[in-house]
């Protein structure tokens, strides 16, 4: 995928995230997302083949932003209630 195309998709999805955060996660139009990150539509249909498909990647794109496999590993590796201890 050429970086462009990178830069779009990523556009998309921080506007996906914008908008669901806004509006409590309910009631956003893939023609809201459009228009939010400046593009048409059938563009982001280019990018995300349905709505689940853009979720999906919105919510990957969120955890990789707040770097959400580091912070966790600990509770990852522990056991037992330690484990649920240092997840909370």
């Amino acid at each position: 995928m050429s970086s462009e195309n990178l830069e779009t998709r990523e556009k998309i999805m921080r506007a996906t995230w914008k908008l669901l955060e806004e509006s409590g996660g309910s009631g956003v139009r893939m023609s809201d997302i459009a228009k939010a990150a400046g593009i048409s539509r059938q563009a982001v249909y280019l990018h995300f083949l349905t709505r689940a498909d853009l979720l999906t990647g919105t919510a990957r794109y969120m955890d990789e932003v707040r770097n959400i496999d580091e912070r966790l590993a600990a509770s990852r590796k522990a056991k037992g209630t330690d484990r649920l201890d240092l997840w909370v």
